[in-house]
């Protein structure tokens, strides 16, 4: 029987559970591995890509393969990458139906970057560097309003 308490980080933040996938994007391989180490720390199932069509190939393949466990609960990408961007990333993701919520990084983070990625649906945005602790709270915040959103669309009642 699962324990129903949540389970912490030394630092505090919510850990996810082993149904947590998040697909992560960054084509600097060292940053991507050192974040791709701290969230499967905190528990998360991460696939790694290096750029944005590997992000979109595993975007499509988790919608259609059958076999797969389901589309990722959360995606992180940087906007800045070979192929796609983690824009052109974000624009495909806002069209599916159970859109998981994306986090973007940026070094090249301006105003208008900014509000571009908000109206596209962007859950967050990190300015790089950021700290590491920054992205597990973006993370857990994204997993938290998942489980609502998915709450809320199971519930019959009417809102008031």
């Amino acid at each position: 029987m699962a324990n129903p308490s949540p389970s912490f980080s030394t630092h505090g933040v919510i850990l996810g559970d082993a149904k947590s996938r998040v697909l992560l994007a960054e084509d600097d391989s060292a940053f991507r591995s050192t974040m791709s180490l701290l969230l499967r720390s905190d528990g998360y199932d991460v696939v790694e890509v290096g750029d944005g069509s590997d992000a979109l190939d595993e975007l499509v393949r988790s919608l259609s393969d059958e076999s797969s466990l389901r589309i990722f609960d959360v995606i992180i990408t940087d906007v800045r990458m070979p192929g796609f961007s983690g824009m052109d990333v974000l624009r495909a993701v806002r069209g599916l139906p159970e859109a998981p919520p994306v986090i973007l990084m940026t070094a090249f983070g301006n105003k208008e970057t900014h509000r571009e990625a908000h109206r596209l649906g962007a859950l967050t945005v990190l300015d790089k560097p950021f700290d590491l602790d920054d992205l597990r709270t973006a993370v857990a915040n994204a997993l938290s309003l998942r489980m609502l959103s998915e709450t809320d669309e199971g519930s019959d009642e009417p809102h008031s």
